[in-house]
C-alpha cells in the first residue's frame, strides 16, 4: 500500500482504504488462511515532513487447531497508528509495517480451545469428540525401533 505524498494536503486528514492479498504479503502459513483478503482502511494526514497514518487492518481469517486440526473461522481487527518521516521522499511504501502488524497478531501456536484433547497418537481419533480403543496399557514409544537400530549399529 503506497501513499503518494504529493496528494496530501498539509494538516488535512486524507481518507485511505486498500484491500491487500495475503499472499503478496507472505503472511499465509499451513495453520493460517486469509479468507476474504486483508482490509486497510484510514486516514493519513501530512504534518511538515511527517505522514501519520491512523487507521485498522481487518480480515477474515481461517485458524487450524494444532493439536486437533480443527478449522476455526473468525474476524480479526488491530488498531494502528504510523508515522513516516517523507523528508525527501515523493511516496511511502506501508507494506512491510502491515505484514509485522499481521505476523505479530499470529499466536504461535493456535488451539480451537484451552481444553483441546487433540488427536490420538495412534488411531488419529478425536478426543474432543469420543474416546478412542487403542490400549491404553501400551507403551511403545513412536521411536523405538529407531532406538534398537541405532544401538546394532553402534
Amino acid at each position: 500500500m503506497i501513499l503518494n505524498i504529493a496528494q496530501l494536503r498539509e494538516g488535512v486528514p486524507e481518507k485511505v482504504q486498500a484491500k491487500l492479498n495475503a499472499k503478496d504479503l507472505d503472511v499465509e502459513y499451513v495453520d493460517l488462511h486469509y479468507k476474504n483478503g486483508i482490509h486497510v482502511k484510514g486516514s493519513a494526514e501530512k504534518i511538515l515532513n511527517t505522514v501519520m497514518f491512523r487507521g485498522s487492518i481487518s480480515r477474515k481469517i481461517e485458524h487450524i487447531c494444532a493439536r486437533c486440526l480443527k478449522s476455526v473461522e473468525e474476524n480479526a481487527e488491530e488498531s494502528v497508528d504510523f508515522a513516516y518521516d517523507v523528508k525527501g521522499l515523493e511516496q511511502v511504501d506501508m507494506l512491510d509495517d502491515i505484514r509485522d502488524v499481521l505476523l505479530l497478531a499470529h499466536p504461535d501456536r493456535f488451539l480451537c480451545d484451552v481444553n483441546c484433547k487433540g488427536l490420538c497418537p495412534k488411531c488419529g481419533a478425536d478426543l474432543n469428540r469420543a474416546q478412542c480403543h487403542c490400549e491404553s496399557g501400551s507403551t511403545s514409544h513412536p521411536f523405538s525401533d529407531l532406538k534398537k537400530w541405532f544401538k546394532k549399529s553402534s
